[in-house]
């Protein structure tokens, strides 16, 4: 939450204290937190101004990285996709061409993004496939780093909506961070 202090007008406490009366009603299962911000608003407790803002986040996500995660859930529904169509002995796992998720401590903005593609406009429905329940959370810091290199990797690769046997492992490759080849 930033320094920076809330203030609201009388004309504004009362708009949003009728709001907050009708989610009440309308939304039974959050009715006590609809009722407590209703309070906050209606009798100016200025301090607690900030615990409106539960479901309106401060941060946002860039354009940029919005476009950069739906180019690491492109990537791996071309990997997925392309490893049906190679022939021969591949020197993968299946679990190498899944989707693990972002991190929901440091990646949170793009775990929501990618959520919100995926449960909300039912986009890449495949990193979901067989994986029923499964949240998009990889609660693992390190994912966005990997996604990066394995992303690099398809962009020199030209960054193909068919990829072949050598070209899949060169991606899956890039998992293992350089150091630890």
């Amino acid at each position: 939450m930033s320094e920076e202090r809330i203030k609201l007008s009388v004309k504004e406490r009362l708009l949003l204290s009728n709001q907050y009366r009708i989610l009440e009603a309308l939304c039974p299962s959050e009715a006590e937190w609809f009722e407590e911000s209703r309070l906050i608003v209606e009798n100016g407790y200025e301090l607690h101004y900030g615990d409106l803002n539960r479901v309106i986040l401060e941060s946002s996500l860039s354009e940029e990285d919005c476009l950069e995660v739906m180019d690491i859930l492109d990537m791996y529904r071309v990997l997925k996709g392309s490893s049906g169509q190679t022939s021969g002995q591949s020197s993968w796992d299946e679990g190498d061409l899944q989707f693990r998720g972002f991190d929901g401590n440091s990646d949170g903005d793009r775990l929501r993004y990618a959520r919100f593609l995926v449960q909300r406009q039912n986009r890449w429905p495949e990193v979901l496939d067989g994986r029923p329940g499964f949240d998009l959370n990889s609660h693992s810091s390190a994912t966005l780093a990997t996604y990066r290199r394995m992303l690099q990797k398809w962009i020199e690769l030209g960054k193909k909506y068919e990829l072949s046997q050598e070209e899949i492992k060169a991606i899956v490759e890039e998992r293992v961070h350089p150091d630890n080849r």
